[in-house]
């Protein structure tokens, strides 16, 4: 005889959100978070130029030493995509979008070649841009349209 049964545990989680259950949010810990995330905004400059220079120092090395380029490939993809995560969270929105338009065109090389160094290339120094005139947000019109290039360039695999 099957005595299995079924338990269906409940969804505190819903209730949680229309706060009608037993699990309440801790308002006060939200508070202490989002003042963290507030105090780290100052250091994500410093963090994103200590990123851009790693970046544009690896893109050197990778030129001047192309028989290298699957172990700098990985480590501009590491820098990238740590890129990718943290943009937003601070308010580069752009910095986001660029960072995973290259993640993109990276994952699908193993070695660089002279055409896509110049696609990474133009990748980083967007990100450059963005970032000596602090566009904040997605950039407006003219974000959207360097984005739109972007794709455009990887499309254009070489």
């Amino acid at each position: 005889m099957d005595e299995s049964k079924i338990i269906k545990p409940p969804d505190t989680l819903r209730k949680a959100k229309v706060g009608d259950g037993p699990v309440k949010f801790d308002t006060k810990a939200i508070a202490e978070a989002e003042a963290a995330v507030a105090a780290m905004v100052s250091n994500y400059s410093v963090w994103l130029l200590e990123d851009l220079e790693l970046l544009e120092n690896t893109l050197e090395e990778l030129r001047a030493k192309p028989a290298n380029s699957k172990k700098l490939l990985k480590k501009i993809l590491t820098v990238v995509l740590d890129m990718k995560g943290q943009g937003g969270s601070f308010g580069y929105d752009m910095i986001t979008k660029i960072s995973d338009s290259l993640v993109k065109f990276i994952e699908g090389y193993k070695e660089a070649t002279d055409k896509n160094i110049k696609v990474i290339a133009q990748h980083v120094h967007s990100m450059r841009t963005v970032f000596s005139n602090e566009i904040r947000g997605d950039g407006g019109q003219i974000g959207q349209e360097l984005i739109q290039r972007l794709r455009e360039l990887r499309s254009k695999k070489g």
